[in-house]
C-alpha cells in the first residue's frame, strides 16, 4: 500500500469514527426518550481485487428484541380492554354502592320492606301508610335513576368505539406513510431506525386500540392485520368507520342481523372496496380498548340493566300476582283439574305438571295477544326443567284450549268450559299420563275484592305490569319505567283495603303482612340473564336477597376488573423492562464506545501526521 492508499483509508477512518461520535451523542441525547432504541453504526471492509483498501459506513440500526416486541403488542391489547373494563365497572359499583351502605339498592329495598313491616304493626297509622308509599317511591326512583345511568354509560362507551375508531384510523395512516418513508431510506447509510422507533409507537398505540399482527414486508415495510386476518395496513392503509348511535336506550342491542341492531358497528374498507364488518359475528378473542367498550356496551352493561329489570320485575310482580290453582275434577275414567283463568294478563303463566310413563314433566303456557310474538323458547321462564310455549289468546279461549291440547299431545286433552274455565284431563283407562296439578299465575289489576296482593308498582302511564310480550318484552328496560300506582298514591287506605263488602278494618294487618312476606319469605326464580345464578341452576331466593346479591356481584366485579387491570399493568411494565435492558441506551456503554472512538479517531489522526510528515521528508529531498 502506497502512502496515497494509507492515506485515503486513514481519512476514511476518520470520517468513520466522526459518524461514530456523532452516532454515541445522539444516543446519549435521546437515553431518556420513551421510544428510543439505541442505535448501532454498521461498518465494513472495501476490497479491490482482492486486497483492502479501506473502511466504510454501511448503515445505521438499532437493537430490537422482535420476540419481546410482539409480546408488548398482546399485553398491551389486553391491558387497553382490561383498563377500559376496570374504569366502567368502579363507575357502576359506585352507581350501586356498597352493600348495606345508606345509599345502596339493597338498602334502599330493605328500608321499603321496614316501612311495610311498621304499617303491619299499626296499619291504621297514617304516617305509616305515607312512609310505605315514599320509600316504594323511592325505590322506584333509585331503580329508574340507575337504569337511566347504566344507559349513560352505554352510550359513553358508544362515544368511547367513535373516538377510538378515529384515533387508529389516524395512526394506520401514519403507519402506512412512514412505511414508505422507511422504504425510502432503507438500507442507506443514515439508516431508518429513527423512522422505526416511531412506527413501533405507533403499533403499540394501535395494540392498545385494537389487537394487531404484524409482519414485515418488502425493505422494511410493516404489514399490520386484525387479530381475524383483516388487512389493516400494507402499501396502503385501510380504513375503520363506525356508525355511532346517538340515543341508546335498553331495547338497543347488538344484532347480527341489520334490522334488529340498536347500535353502532364497525366496518373496514380496504385500499380495494372490500368491507368486512368485525364486530359482526366475531368468534375469535378480541382485546384492546375498543374490545372492552364493546364488552361493556353490549354485555356487562346489558347484564347490569337485566339485573336492574329483574329485579323491577320481581318487585312488581312479587307483590301483584296471585297463584290460582286447578280444582280436581273427573270426566269418565279420565282425571283432571279445571282452571280459572278470570284475570289473566298477556305474559302470564299457566303451568302444568304431569307424569307421563314415569317420568315427570313440566310444561308453562305463557299468554300472548300477538301471534307475531310466536314462537317462545324455553328460556322464557327461568326454570331449566320446564317447556314453555307461548298460547295466542287473541282468538278466544276456546282457540287458546285447542293450542293448549296440541302442544301437550293427545295423552292430555284442554277444553274451554267457558267462564273463563279451562279443564285438562288426562287419557283416562289408557292411564299413559297423570296430571299432577295445573295452576296460573295472575297479575292483579285491581286494588280490591281479588285477593291480597295489590299492584303496587305499574309501568308507565299506570299500566299494569304482566310481563306481556306483544310486542316489545315489557320486561325489558321495565327499570326505567317502574313507578308507584297512582290510584294507591292518590288514595293510601288502598294499602291496608283489600276488601269493599265489607270494607277491611282501618287496623286489619292482613294486606301489609302478606306483602311484607312477599318480598322477604317468598321464594322465586330469577333469570340467568341477570348474571345471577346459572341456566341449569338458577337463583332462587326471595325479593330482598336478590337485591343484595346485584349489589354484592357488583362490587366483586368492579373488584375482579381493577386487579386484573393492576396484574396486566405489572406484566406491561416487566416486558417494557426487558425491552428496555436489550433496546434502551446505556450510558456507561456509550461513554465506553466514547473512548474506543476517541482512540480511533486519534489514532487515525496519527496516522494521516505521520504520512505527512512522510511526504514533507520526499519533497525535501
Amino acid at each position: 500500500m502506497g502512502m496515497t492508499s494509507a492515506l485515503s483509508t486513514a481519512i476514511m477512518g476518520l470520517n468513520l469514527s466522526k459518524a461514530g461520535l456523532e452516532l454515541v451523542s445522539r444516543n446519549v441525547a435521546n437515553a431518556g426518550t420513551d421510544g428510543y432504541t439505541r442505535k448501532s453504526l454498521v461498518q465494513e471492509n472495501l476490497a479491490a481485487q482482492g486486497a483492502g483498501i479501506g473502511v466504510r459506513q454501511v448503515t445505521v440500526t438499532r437493537e430490537v428484541d422482535s420476540f419481546l416486541r410482539t409480546q408488548l403488542q398482546t399485553e398491551l391489547s389486553i391491558a387497553g380492554q382490561s383498563h377500559v373494563e376496570a374504569e366502567f365497572m368502579q363507575r357502576l359499583d359506585l352507581l350501586y354502592g356498597q352493600p348495606g351502605s345508606s345509599s345502596s339498592l339493597d338498602t334502599r329495598v330493605n328500608a321499603f320492606t321496614n316501612a311495610l313491616q311498621e304499617l303491619a304493626s299499626a296499619p291504621e297509622v297514617e304516617v305509616n301508610r305515607d312512609a310505605v308509599l315514599a320509600q316504594a317511591d323511592q325505590l322506584a326512583n333509585q331503580i329508574n335513576t340507575l337504569s337511566q345511568n347504566i344507559q349513560q354509560m352505554r352510550q359513553d362507551a358508544e362515544s368511547g368505539i367513535a373516538q377510538a375508531v378515529s384515533d387508529a384510523n389516524e395512526i394506520l395512516q401514519e403507519i402506512s406513510d412512514l412505511n414508505t418513508s422507511i422504504q425510502a431510506q432503507w438500507q442507506s447509510t443514515s439508516g431508518s431506525g429513527d423512522l422505526e422507533d416511531r412506527r413501533d409507537a405507533l403499533i403499540y398505540r394501535l395494540s392498545e386500540l385494537i389487537d394487531v399482527n404484524v409482519s414485515e414486508g418488502e425493505r422494511g415495510a410493516m404489514r399490520v392485520f386484525t387479530s381475524n386476518g383483516d388487512l389493516l395496513v400494507d402499501a396502503e392503509a385501510s380504513r375503520l368507520s363506525f356508525d355511532e348511535h346517538g340515543s341508546i336506550g335498553p331495547q338497543s342491542e347488538f344484532s347480527n342481523l341489520e334490522s334488529e341492531r340498536g347500535v353502532g358497528t364497525i366496518v373496514l374498507t380496504s385500499s380495494n372496496g372490500g368491507t368486512v364488518d368485525i364486530v359482526k359475528g366475531r368468534q375469535q378473542s378480541f382485546s384492546g380498548q375498543i374490545a372492552g367498550y364493546l364488552t361493556m356496551r353490549d354485555e356487562i352493561l346489558v347484564e347490569a340493566q337485566a339485573q336492574l329489570d329483574e329485579l323491577a320485575h320481581g318487585l312488581a310482580l312479587a307483590l301483584s300476582s296471585k297463584e290460582v290453582a286447578g280444582t280436581a275434577v273427573t270426566s269418565g275414567a279420565q282425571d283432571g283439574f279445571d282452571l280459572d283463568l278470570s284475570g289473566l294478563q298477556s305474559g302470564n303463566p299457566v303451568t302444568i305438571t304431569y307424569t307421563e310413563s314415569g317420568t315427570a314433566k313440566q310444561v308453562t303456557f305463557i299468554r300472548v295477544d300477538d301471534p307475531a310474538t310466536l314462537p317462545l323458547d324455553d328460556a322464557q321462564t327461568p326454570n331449566p326443567n320446564d317447556t314453555v310455549v307461548g298460547i295466542d289468546f287473541s282468538g278466544g279461549n276456546a282457540a287458546a284450549a285447542a293450542a293448549m291440547s296440541a302442544a301437550l299431545g293427545a295423552a292430555i286433552t284442554v277444553t274451554d268450559e267457558g267462564g273463563n274455565v279451562m279443564r285438562f284431563l288426562d287419557d283416562g283407562a289408557a292411564a299413559t299420563v297423570d296430571i299432577d296439578a295445573v295452576k296460573a299465575g295472575i297479575t292483579a289489576t285491581t286494588l280490591a275484592d281479588d285477593g291480597t296482593q295489590l299492584p303496587l308498582f305499574t309501568d308507565t302511564g299506570n299500566r299494569p305490569y304482566s310481563a306481556a310480550l306483544d310486542g316489545l318484552d315489557q320486561k325489558v328496560g321495565f327499570a326505567a319505567r317502574i313507578q308507584v300506582n297512582g290510584d294507591v298514591m292518590a288514595d293510601t287506605s288502598w294499602l291496608v283495603t283489600y276488601e269493599t263488602i265489607p270494607v277491611t278494618g282501618a287496623g286489619d294487618s292482613t294486606r301489609p303482612l302478606d306483602l311484607m312476606q312477599r318480598l322477604t319469605e317468598a321464594m322465586f326464580e330469577f333469570s340467568p340473564d341477570s348474571g345471577i345464578g346459572s341456566t341449569r341452576a338458577p337463583y332462587s331466593g326471595t325479593i330482598d336477597a336478590f337485591a343484595r346479591r346485584v349489589v354484592s356481584a357488583q362490587t366483586g366485579r368492579a373488584e375482579v376488573a381493577n386487579q386484573k387491570f393492576e396484574a396486566q399493568s405489572v406484566v406491561v411494565g416487566a416486558i417494557q423492562e426487558r425491552i428496555d435492558s436489550k433496546s434502551a441506551v446505556d450510558v456507561d456503554e456509550e461513554m465506553a464506545m466514547l473512548l474506543e472512538l476517541q482512540t480511533a479517531y486519534s489514532s487515525n489522526a496519527r496516522v494521516i501526521t505521520t504520512i505527512k510528515e512522510m511526504m514533507q521528508m520526499l519533497l525535501n529531498m
